[in-house]
Order: C-alpha cells, then structure tokens, then sequence
C-alpha cells in the first residue's frame, strides 16, 4: 500500500546533509521526546465550539470500536528503516534538535496501512498514536491526530473520528486550522449530517487564507450539488469565479456540474468562457474536445487541433485524442494512432491515471486480455494520482497504483465483454479501410454517441444519470476519491 507522503517505499531513509549520525544521536544531551502539548491552541470557546458541532470529545468508543477493523501506523525515515510496523522494535526517529536540518514532514511521516484482516484490535493504533505524539515536533501533532480521524472514519468509528478532529483542532496552528474544519465537514456529510457539515465549511471559509480560499469555496459548490441545491452551487461557484480567478479549478468544476446536470450546452459554454481566462490549461480543453463529441467527430477533431495548438504537451489533451481513436462508433477508429497519442499523453503528463487505463484497453484490443507487465510497471513507476476514470478505478483510498490498475482491468473486461460486437466491428473496419475515411457505425439507443467518450461506458452514463444513483456513488463521484489531506 503506497504511503500518504511522498516517500518512495523502496527508498531507504538517509540522514540528510549535516544530520548527526545513529551514535552521535544516541549520545545527544537533547532529548527526543517533544511535548506534545497543545501548541496555539485555539481559544476555550472555540474548542467548545467545535465539540458542539462535531461531537463530544470526551465520549470513549474504544471497546464498542475494537473489533471492526484495524490499521497500523507505520514510520517513515527511520534510522537504519524505512518503514516499521506496529509489533516491531521502536525506531528512533528524527527530532528537530537532533537532526536540524530536516523540514517538518521531512522530520517524520506516519502513513496508515490498511491490514487484510479487519479483527485485529483498533487499542494498538491508538496506542501508536500516543506513542507518535511524544516523539515528533509539537507542529506536526495536529497532523497526527488528523490521519487519526480519517483511520477511525474509514473503520466506520464516526464518534473516535471526531474526537481525533477536535484534538487535532487544538493541537493545530491558527493558519491551517481551515483544513480541520474541512475534514469534519467531510466526515459529517459521510454521517448525512448536512447542516453541521455546513457550518463547518462556513467556519473553514471564514479562516482559511486567502491563497487557497478557492478549495473551500469548491468544496461548498460540491456539497450543495451532493444535496441538490443546483442554483445555490452555481452562485457559489460564480462567486469563486471572482474572488479566486486566477484558480483553473473553479471554471473547471462549473463545467463539470453543468454536465451531471445534463446541461450539455451550459457545459460546453462554460468551458468556452474558462478557457478565454485559462487558455494555456490542458485540462480545460481535453473536457471541451469530450464535450464536443455531442457535435459530431469532425468538430471534435477541430477542437483537439486547436487545443494541440495552445497546449502541444498536455497529456490530456493527447489522451483525448487517443480516446476519439479507441471511439468504436467513430470513423476515426485507429489502434496505431491512439498508441501514438497514449505514448505522448504518457510523456509529457503520467501523473494523469486515464491515460494508462486507456493504454490499457488499446492493449486489450491488440493483444487480449493479459495484463502488459511493461504496462503496469511503467503505471507503478509514474505514480498516477488523478483522473476521472481514475477515480472510479480507486475503491479505497489506500489503494497502491498496481491496485487501481488491476481494478481497471477487470472492469474494462466487463465492459468489452457487453460491447464486444462492436470493437470486433471497428476493427474488421480499420483492417478493411486503414486511413481515417471509414464510414461510422451509427448510434443506436443501447450505444448512444455519447457511451464511448472514455474507455468505461457504464460511468460515462452514471455522470448524465448521477440524479438517479445511491448516496455512496453520487458523493463518489462528486468529491472523487480525493480525501482531505492535512
């Protein structure tokens, strides 16, 4: 399982430059162990504010909790380890005073791994929790008890979370106390508690800096279309058209909402207006160029040419050519021309997962239904971190880029297994006719236009139908599988 910094697992923790040695720190008259009192705590009021809205901290459910799952702390740069789990001999960690020249994450990081069996006693987790904040800067507690929060949410623990939020808003400074509040709001919206869930964003947009007041203001925008108050997240988002412009993101998430709401034109205008501001965004032209699909290949393909014009090395937008290519209803269909798109998309942009999912299925169609082992580990070695389709392949937050990928290939096997007569069509067509003159298969009611704009169908659909979908797969796909991080 990856972990939640941005330590390679393989790598082995080194003393930065100027760090003292395993002996030399051993004999260090500083010790160590950091008070982990709370450092600029917020005031008694604010403290018994946020255990109004978001539970009492005081409540114990550790006998009730015990057995519904288990995680296990693991630390990072160690001396002589990098990665040690619960049940093994201590490590000594990097202290602020021992080793000076390490940052604050750099000092430390704990990253939650999520065991096979879930029988195993939740008391050692907390246990390491306690045993993590007396060994690291009294700066990074907060953080501690954040990944706390969201081990005990995703054990189904939804009292010990918030207790984990209010320590955690306690033990944080002034300034990023914004993110607590954000991942309360998380919580409390799981708990279909949408009015405290509220107050909480009103509270994180009330503190949170100017700088990144637009994740806010998104994460607003979100939970008003989650509970369909469509009007009210297009004024939001309107308001962070102007207060937070020079953020892509927003003009990117008014797009996006207009298409759950079947608002296709409203899409596609809104993603003309985006990109009279943010012309140089790859991301906002590869979802004009799938929007465009709704007016025909040709006027798609003009599209993806400009886009290459403004953007020559986006991988999205390359990505989306690739996908006109794998399109079996288009007259474009062409599995040599969508490898050479892939292997652009790959190059210039392999943090974007949808671009080895569709390299996936390009593989699918030429050579079967074995997975590529250059493929994988090319994917494993890119560490891919985003994507709509991505997303949906990501069923667990903990799940490791190998995982995801092999998800991935099973649902696109389901999915070539119920269109499987119309890839063989489009192929036996790009055999018969190699250039790009084909004539196009045309749309039905069971293979809409529409259905094949990415390389999985059955999501295409959930996004035009996402009214009509339970609670878990609409707040899915809203959010996506992105977790607040502290």
């Amino acid at each position: 399982l990856p972990p939640l910094c941005t330590t390679s697992r393989n790598t082995v923790a080194r003393p930065p430059p100027g760090a003292r040695t395993p002996a030399e720190t051993s004999s260090c008259s500083t010790s160590c162990s950091v008070d982990s009192s709370p450092h600029n705590s917020p005031r008694a009021e604010d403290t018994s504010s946020m255990c109004s809205s978001i539970g009492d901290s005081r409540a114990s459910t550790h006998s009730e909790s015990a057995d519904k799952m288990a995680m296990a702390f693991r630390a990072t740069r160690t001396v002589g380890k990098s990665q040690t789990r619960v049940g093994q001999p201590k490590p000594r960690l990097y202290c602020e005073h021992c080793c000076p020249h390490t940052g604050s994450m750099e000092a430390v990081a704990l990253w939650a791994a999520e065991p096979p069996s879930p029988a195993i006693n939740l008391c050692r987790i907390r246990e390491s929790v306690q045993q993590a904040v007396k060994s690291i800067s009294k700066e990074l507690v907060w953080k501690v008890y954040f990944e706390h929060s969201q081990i005990e949410e995703r054990g189904g623990n939804f009292q010990a979370a918030r207790q984990a939020y209010v320590l955690s808003a306690m033990h944080s400074l002034p300034n990023l106390r914004w993110k607590v509040w954000l991942g309360g709001a998380r919580l409390e919206l799981n708990c279909d508690a949408v009015d405290v869930a509220r107050q909480l964003l009103d509270r994180a947009l009330a503190e949170v800096p100017r700088k990144t007041r637009a994740v806010v203001l998104l994460e607003c925008a979100r939970l008003e279309e989650y509970t369909g108050n469509l009007d009210k997240a297009r004024s939001i988002l309107r308001r962070a058209h102007k207060e937070t412009k020079h953020e892509w993101k927003v003009f990117l998430e008014s797009i996006l909402l207009e298409l759950r709401a079947g608002n296709l034109e409203g899409a596609i205008h809104a993603a003309k207006e985006a990109l009279e501001i943010h012309r140089g965004t790859g991301r906002l032209w590869a979802v004009l160029i799938q929007l465009k699909q709704s007016d025909g290949e040709h006027e798609q393909h003009r599209v993806f040419g400009d886009a290459l014009k403004e953007v020559p090395k986006s991988g999205e937008v390359w990505c989306e050519g690739a996908r006109m290519c794998l399109n079996p209803l288009s007259s474009k269909f062409n599995l040599a021309q969508a490898r050479q798109f892939l292997d652009f998309a790959i190059k210039f942009t392999p943090q974007y997962g949808d671009s080895f999912i569709e390299y996936l299925r390009l593989e699918m169609l030429h050579s079967g239904l074995s997975m590529n082992p250059q493929l994988e580990q090319l994917c494993v070695n890119a560490e891919p971190n985003y994507g709509p389709m991505w997303y949906h392949c990501k069923l667990h937050p903990l799940n490791s880029t190998r995982h995801v990928l092999r998800t991935a290939r099973t649902m696109l096997r389901t999915e070539m297994a119920l269109h499987g007569m119309l890839y063989q069509q489009a192929l036996a067509r790009s055999l018969s006719s190699p250039t790009d003159n084909q004539p196009p298969m045309p749309p039905t009611p069971n293979h809409p236009s529409c259905a094949f704009v990415t390389g999985l169908p059955s999501l295409n659909h959930m996004y035009r139908n996402i009214h009509v979908l339970p609670s878990f797969l609409r707040r899915k796909i809203i959010f996506g599988s992105e977790h607040v991080t502290p």
